[in-house]
């Protein structure tokens, strides 16, 4: 078995916490962007500047398919925070059972090589942009 030391578990820590979310948070992005309105498909008219309206059957195509692009996108953001999840639990399950030794392997690390001054080195704060939000499906 691989010996497990601290700078494992923050790198653990730094995956579940830090990376991860904010690649859900792109899936999640996406899938909001895909469930705004759209107007690609409407067509200039002549030259009063105004819209046409797309071909019904385009645009219902259009719509089916937009709508199944936003469910992957939600879906892969989902995916990604529940592997966060899992390397979560595998560290807090490690340092569950290193509790014997007093203070936890991963805690003494943090405190002695984790800046909490780094915004790149720490999870995204509640108003951040980049923080995991996950749109409602249209």
């Amino acid at each position: 078995m691989a010996e497990i030391v601290g700078g494992d578990l923050y790198h653990l820590w730094t995956v579940s916490e830090v990376h991860l979310p904010r690649i859900a948070s792109v899936f999640y992005g996406a899938g909001g962007i895909m469930g705004l309105p759209s107007t690609d498909l409407y067509i200039p008219a002549s030259d009063s500047g105004s819209l046409l309206p797309p071909v019904s059957g385009v645009e219902n195509a259009w719509y089916a398919f937009r709508a199944e692009l936003q469910s992957l996108m939600i879906e892969m953001g989902d995916v990604v925070m529940e592997a966060a999840q899992g390397v979560r639990h595998a560290t807090e399950i490690f340092n569950q059972v290193d509790a014997a030794n007093g203070r936890t392997i991963l805690d003494a690390y943090m405190e002695t090589d984790h800046d909490p001054r780094d915004v790149a080195a720490n999870p995204p704060a509640p108003d951040d942009p980049d923080r995991p939000r996950r749109p409602t499906a249209s």
